[in-house]
């Protein structure tokens, strides 16, 4: 859905909500906690195995979800995280979360 068609079926449903927070407060949706639990649990698979590098690509939500657990940020401070659409993050050992900008190519 986007904006529009939630504002038509769900009127006033988004108001005072933080950017994001109405993924995890629309009707019949998972959780912030159930969801950052899965994105922990994988997590910490990743973690266990550093050696190997993994690259993930995920919507707004799941990568302020993924960086938020990374570096242990509670809801409100995850839901305010950035998403920008010309880059990608990386996880760095020891904690830490770099933003990679991306030039964008004219074809």
């Amino acid at each position: 859905m986007d904006e529009d068609e939630i504002e038509a079926d769900y009127p006033g449903g988004r108001d005072g909500l933080l950017p994001g927070e109405w993924f995890f407060k629309g009707p019949a949706g998972e959780s912030f906690a159930v969801f950052a639990t899965r994105i922990a649990v994988v997590l910490a698979e990743f973690v266990a195995d550093a050696a190997a590098v993994k690259l993930v690509a995920a919507h707004g939500a799941v990568s302020r979800v993924i960086r938020g657990q990374f570096v242990r940020l509670g809801y409100g401070e995850t839901l305010l995280l950035p998403v920008p659409q010309d880059g990608f993050y990386a996880l760095e050992p020891g904690g830490s979360v770099r933003f990679i900008a991306c030039s964008r190519i004219e074809m």
